[in-house]
């Protein structure tokens, strides 16, 4: 069971906190939760989806190229790791991209045109890939979700100058407990402010950002 304190917070050790202090982001998870016997029931990865008109060829940190030594203790091992979250995910993020949002000049016509972004290809892929991979993940007792969080952040210290713009931060989830499994199942991929019906996406299709 999770450890709730005022604030619906789980205990982190010291270790969890010195590994996320650095370079922690508004609104980003722990990377590891635990629970009051200080068993992990959460891991948070650090994830860059496909950005507009571009894309990141892996999308997790180098650093997890290597199995988490907390999913390698439920019986996860470095193949299975290696199938889906480099070779597979790599996949998805290396789909062509739909043009997007982009303000483009066309100098031959002399034509502003404004193109609208759509990216419901990359996101059904990362849909079904995670459908799949949780396939793989039932008998080790452990669920993936992508999950996202926006929020509105200043951009400028001086309070007379405030400019409030939209800061999302990104991470694939992974519950490791029978408990934490119902409760990432109910948790929706998107938290914050959210900005839906672009180009005729439907509201909370998306399963990032």
């Amino acid at each position: 069971r999770r450890v709730h304190g005022g604030t619906n917070t789980p205990t982190h050790t010291k270790a969890d906190q010195m590994g996320n202090s650095s370079r922690k982001r508004h609104g980003a998870p722990d990377r590891v939760i635990r629970n009051q016997g200080g068993e992990v029931i959460r891991l948070n990865v650090p994830f860059e989806p496909q950005g507009f008109c571009s894309k990141n060829i892996l999308g997790i940190p180098e650093s997890d190229r290597q199995v988490p030594p907390e999913l390698a203790a439920k019986g996860i091992s470095q193949e299975i790791w290696n199938e889906w979250m480099i070779e597979k995910l790599g996949r998805v993020q290396r789909m062509p991209t739909t043009v997007c949002c982009e303000l483009t000049w066309m100098f031959l016509t002399g034509f502003l045109s404004l193109l609208c972004y759509s990216n419901h290809g990359y996101q059904r892929a990362l849909h079904k890939w995670q459908h799949d991979f949780n396939e793989v993940l039932k008998p080790f007792g452990a669920y993936v979700k992508t999950r996202s969080n926006s929020v509105k952040v200043a951009s400028h210290p001086d309070p007379q100058s405030v400019t409030v713009r939209r800061e999302a931060v990104t991470w694939i989830a992974f519950a490791l407990s029978p408990n934490e499994v119902e409760s990432l199942r109910k948790e929706p991929h998107r938290t914050g402010v959210m900005i839906d019906g672009c180009c005729g996406q439907e509201k909370g299709a998306a399963v990032m950002l």
